[in-house]
């Protein structure tokens, strides 16, 4: 079963794409970039993180899960009091990764509080 993004998740995912750096530090090239983009509409909310407490989310493409692959790229940023990753397999955002960490948490942020 999967359901479409919330407008904030769809806003922190084209932020990623648009703006973060690898998690390695590295950089990513505007094509493939754009390549991710024109796939955001694409998709929809699958598996939420089995933990059941964060907001971290498996992402459909076109209703369907793609499978991970090697070598898997890692977009990175700062969230208010979290982690934010998104995985990208295939070419395809596969995962939102929303890891918190101090009191409280910070739940999914906004796009507008990524620092990257």
């Amino acid at each position: 079963m999967f359901k479409p993004l919330t407008p904030q998740q769809c806003d922190v995912i084209t932020a990623m794409i648009t703006n973060a750096k690898l998690f390695d530090g590295g950089e990513v090239d505007a094509a493939r970039r754009n390549g991710w983009l024109e796939g955001v509409d694409k998709l929809s909310q699958g598996e939420p993180c089995p933990c059941g407490m964060c907001p971290s989310v498996q992402l459909l493409f076109d209703g369907r899960p793609t499978p991970e692959s090697s070598p898997r790229t890692v977009l990175s940023a700062e969230g208010f009091n979290s982690v934010v990753l998104l995985f990208i397999d295939d070419d395809k955002p596969s995962y939102l990764e929303i890891a918190e960490y101090g009191e409280g948490g910070g739940g999914m942020p906004r796009a507008g509080q990524l620092e990257f």
